[in-house]
């Protein structure tokens, strides 16, 4: 999620400004993937938090959490749900806005209380720098990404916010693209472009900060699209082929944690005024194609490890849906629909839950008022979003496999117009934002059991 627009821009730029130390060399010419093959998203510390008040009015006690007491975001600032690690320490990035710029950036570390955690020192970000990315890894630490006007910092943080050994790593000239994932080994893989060049590279960093053999991998094209990593760490790349960022086709690829093409990967491109996008699931991959020119998804079609189609060639739903599509478990996938308007304003919309045999599954899709953000989409198959009522008012709704709605939601929230954010926590619990009462509050909305 984060900020929207009804009607954007398929490829989004995420700008990342930063200090650091540990450049990283840009790639050696030897490292660009084979022609025809197929590769696979002040000082910055926040003010001391006021004293944690009650919920909003608007958010539910039956909804939230009974240990839960949501904190208050320090007066003056904004504040988005960036990430929810296993352990239930929640990320939010705090930051002032004006005139659509931020500055003034920091992460707050937040306990599954709802309390700044002991122990937390904010990480150093510049004054002029953003946050975009922040994932959270397995050991307890996390990872951030911090976009300068002249380099990419990313920042790997251990459970106390400090510098983990070998970080940052800099990255001069370049611009974060919407990818950044950890594997089940800790390693971290983004992507990045070279700022005015045509250079794009996917970078796989360790733990230590340094990079495992085959790595990084120029990727040809110059503009990754979007990706996915699947269960055994190939990552799913859609690349922009030709100068026109939304009506050049894409080519689809495949890279595995070797750093290499996927051996006997069917390579696929686009016709012009397409793009596609492949979606690991828990078998197999889903690839989504979309129509450029109207704006809408056009196909799913069901695709084996080798990028070959085992199953069918499924109708999407017709509006507007950018990136909103979702691996669920079980093979499923979820799509966020809406209808486009005019005047930046959108709705209403729908979510769509399809199976392996590219039919919405029983019970789908639900209808909602408002517009949907990105699914989120718990373990057992529960759905949450944030449905957009107006440009402030939205409502934090939830859905079962079955496609019923869970008790105690919709809840109604007030939220910052330009930024918003949620996450999910271990328990399947979705953690927002909330304005409704007055100051700014990360909020918690507890899913039922």
């Amino acid at each position: 999620m984060g900020r929207r627009q009804p009607i954007v821009a398929m490829i989004v730029v995420l700008v990342l400004v930063g200090c650091g130390s540990a450049p990283i060399p840009a790639p050696p010419a030897s490292v660009p993937v084979p022609a025809g093959t197929v590769p696979p998203s002040g000082d910055g510390t926040p003010p001391a938090s006021p004293p944690a008040s009650s919920p909003g009015p608007n958010v539910s006690p039956a909804a939230t959490a009974a240990t839960w007491r949501p904190w208050a975001v320090p007066d003056g600032q904004s504040a988005t749900v960036k990430a929810v690690g296993t352990d239930g320490t929640i990320y939010v990035e705090t930051f002032e806005i004006k005139d659509d710029v931020k500055s003034n950036v920091g992460l707050v570390a937040l306990g599954p209380d709802g309390a700044p955690r002991t122990g937390w020192t904010a990480p150093s970000v510049s004054p002029a720098s953003d946050i975009t990315m922040v994932v959270a890894a397995p050991d307890g630490g996390v990872y951030m990404a911090e976009q300068a006007a002249d380099k990419l910092v990313v920042h790997g943080l251990d459970a106390t916010g400090s510098a983990r050994p070998g970080w940052p790593v800099t990255v001069a000239g370049a611009v974060m693209r919407p990818f950044m994932v950890v594997d089940r080994d800790g390693a971290l893989r983004f992507g990045w472009s070279e700022r005015g060049g045509d250079r794009a590279v996917l970078e796989t960093l360790g733990v230590d900060g340094t990079r495992p053999s085959g790595w990084p991998v120029e990727l040809p094209g110059g503009r990754p699209f979007l990706a996915s990593v699947g269960r055994d760490g190939t990552a799913y790349v859609s690349v922009v082929t030709g100068q026109d960022p939304i009506m050049s086709p894409t080519r689809s690829l495949a890279i595995g944690p070797d750093g290499k093409q996927v051996p006997g990967w069917a390579e696929f491109t686009t016709k012009d005024g397409y793009h596609a996008r492949d979606v690991a699931l828990e078998r197999g991959l889903v690839r989504v194609a979309y129509d450029m020119g109207d704006g809408g998804h056009d196909s799913y079609t069901w695709l084996d490890s080798t990028g070959k189609a085992v199953g069918p060639k499924a109708a999407g739903p017709p509006g507007m849906t950018e990136f909103d599509v979702v691996a669920g478990p079980g093979d499923s996938l979820y799509a966020a629909d809406y209808t486009c308007c005019e005047a930046g304003a959108a709705g209403p919309g729908k979510l769509f839950r399809y199976g392996p045999d590219g039919k919405p599954m029983a019970g789908w899709p639900v209808s909602l008022e408002g517009w949907p953000e990105r699914p989120l989409v718990a373990p057992d198959g529960t759905v949450w979003t944030i449905e957009h009522l107006s440009p402030a008012k939205v409502q934090f709704v939830a859905f079962g496999p079955d496609g019923a709605p869970l008790a105690g939601t919709p809840v109604a929230a007030t939220i910052d117009e330009t930024y918003t954010d949620a996450a999910l926590g271990p328990d399947g619990s979705l953690f927002s934002t909330d304005r409704s009462s007055g100051p700014t509050l990360v909020v918690r909305v507890q899913a039922p059991g």
